[in-house]
């Protein structure tokens, strides 16, 4: 019962994080494609280091979604059908709550 928690407050946490960091690509991609408007040579200078910043963002988001993932699927998927009706219950009011945080991650057709 008291791993479930842990695991669950883990993966609000990355859940918080991850929408930090969406928000910091989303900036980082308009201020990418502002900067590439410029034909200066300190500009040029600036894209390439937006763009390292950027690919290394990325790189941070797909951690995190393998960190979620991982937890996930080790955990909640498991848990959800526990046979404690406590732990089933606190599975499902997780994932609510995980879902108001991010609707984007679990609301797709896919």
């Amino acid at each position: 019962f008291t791993a479930c928690l842990c695991a669950y407050q883990i993966v609000a946490g990355l859940i918080f994080v991850d929408d930090r960091n969406r928000l910091q690509i989303a900036t980082m991609e308009k201020q990418l494609a502002i900067e590439k408007k410029s034909d200066t040579t300190a500009a040029e200078v600036k894209v390439k280091e937006t763009e390292s910043r950027l690919e290394a963002l990325r790189s941070y988001q797909s951690e995190l979604n393998g960190l979620f993932d991982g937890i996930f699927t080790g955990v909640f998927v498991l848990k959800y059908r526990d046979v404690s009706q406590d732990v089933r219950a606190m599975t499902i009011k997780y994932l609510g709550s995980w879902i108001k945080l991010s609707p984007h991650r679990f609301m797709d057709n896919s």
